[in-house]
C-alpha cells in the first residue's frame, strides 16, 4: 500500500497550563522526535507487517535526524519520497497541558514540494495531512482510498479540504474535524453520501457510517502521556484491517488499540507496537482476538 502524507522532526513540550497570549509557561517535560502524519503512519504500519511506499517530501536536511534511516529500517520504502534542495523538512512544536489541551505551531518546510509527486498504483492508498492539492491524482492510481484530513482542516480553504473526498472511499476524521467538513460540504447528509464509509472518532471511541449502518465501537483503555500521533496509529490500524477484509469495525478497534500504545508514551513513533503485542491488547480490551491476518 501506499501513505501519503508529511515528514517531520517533532519538539513535544509539557506544560502545567497552556499559555495565554503575551504570557510564557514552564516547560516540564521536553522531547525531539521523529513525526509527520505521513511518515507516522506509514512507520506504524511496518511494525505491524506491511510494506509500505511512502509519498512524502523531505528537505535537504533529511539525513540529519536519523528520519530516513528509521524509516528504512522499519521496512518503509522511501523510493518515490521528494527530496527538496530549497527548503527544510518539515517541523513542528506540539505543547501539551494536564488538561490534554494541545497547541501546535508548524512550519510546513519541503511539504509543498509534494505537488511533484507522481502516482503511484497500489490497492490501497492511505492520505494523511499534506499538501492536500496534490493528493486527487495520486488518489486516481489506487484501488481503495483512505483519507485524514487532519489538522489541515482548519487552516485550509475548506473547497481544498473537500476536493480530495471525491475520490474517498473511507473518510477517518474526528468530531470537530467532521463538524468543520460537513459544515462546507452542505452538512453531513451530504457527507455521508460522498464516501462509502465515515469513521468519526472521539474520546470514547468511533461511530462508523457505512452502508445505511451506524456501528459504534469503544475505545481502549490507555494511561496517556503525550497525544502526539494518536490519529495517525489509530489510521494504521484501521489500514491494517481493511488489508486484511477484516469488518470495518473490527478495523476500527484495531486503530484503537494502536493508538493507546501510542498515547502511553511521549513521541509520535516511540511506543507503536508489534502486530503481536497489538493482537494481545485487542484480546485483553476487548475479550476476543482479532479476526485472522
Amino acid at each position: 500500500m501506499i501513505v501519503a502524507g508529511t515528514t517531520a522532526w517533532d519538539t513535544l513540550l509539557r506544560v502545567d497550563e497552556l499559555p495565554g497570549p503575551d504570557t510564557a509557561k514552564r516547560a516540564t517535560t521536553i522531547v525531539d522526535a521523529p513525526g509527520g502524519c505521513g511518515a507516522n503512519t506509514a512507520y506504524a504500519l511496518a511494525l505491524l507487517g506491511h510494506a509500505p511506499t511512502l509519498l512524502t517530501a523531505v528537505g535537504n536536511d533529511f539525513g540529519t535526524f536519523g528520519i530516513q534511516n528509521r524509516l528504512e529500517d522499519a521496512g518503509v520504502n522511501l523510493d518515490h519520497a521528494y527530496h527538496a534542495e530549497d527548503a527544510p523538512t518539515a517541523r513542528a512544536v506540539l505543547t501539551t497541558d494536564a488538561h490534554d489541551r494541545q497547541t501546535i505551531a508548524y512550519h510546513e518546510g519541503a511539504t509543498p514540494h509534494m505537488k511533484n509527486l507522481t502516482p503511484v498504483p497500489a490497492p490501497i492508498g492511505h492520505f494523511a495531512p499534506g499538501e492536500l492539492t496534490a493528493y486527487p491524482p495520486l488518489m486516481e492510481a489506487c484501488d481503495v482510498v483512505t483519507y485524514d484530513p487532519g489538522q489541515e482542516t482548519f487552516y485550509r480553504p475548506i473547497e481544498e479540504v473537500i476536493a480530495p473526498i471525491r475520490h474517498t472511499d473511507v473518510l477517518l476524521v474526528n468530531e470537530h474535524e467532521a463538524k468543520h467538513i460537513a459544515e462546507g460540504h452542505e452538512g453531513i447528509e451530504q457527507l455521508l453520501d460522498a464516501v462509502d464509509t465515515l469513521i468519526i472518532s472521539d474520546k470514547n471511541g468511533q461511530t462508523i457510517h457505512t452502508g445505511g449502518d451506524t456501528i459504534r465501537t469503544d475505545g481502549v483503555p490507555a494511561n496517556p502521556v503525550g497525544l502526539s500521533g494518536a490519529g495517525d496509529a489509530y489510521n494504521a490500524g484501521v489500514l491494517h484491517g481493511i488489508a486484511n477484509d477484516w469488518p470495518i469495525e473490527d478495523a476500527a478497534r484495531f486503530g484503537s488499540v494502536i493508538a493507546a500504545f501510542t498515547i502511553e508514551t511521549y513521541g509520535a513513533q516511540e511506543g507503536l507496537p508489534t502486530l503481536e503485542e497489538a493482537q494481545r491488547r485487542y484480546e485483553d480490551a476487548y475479550g476476543t482476538k482479532p479476526p485472522s491476518t
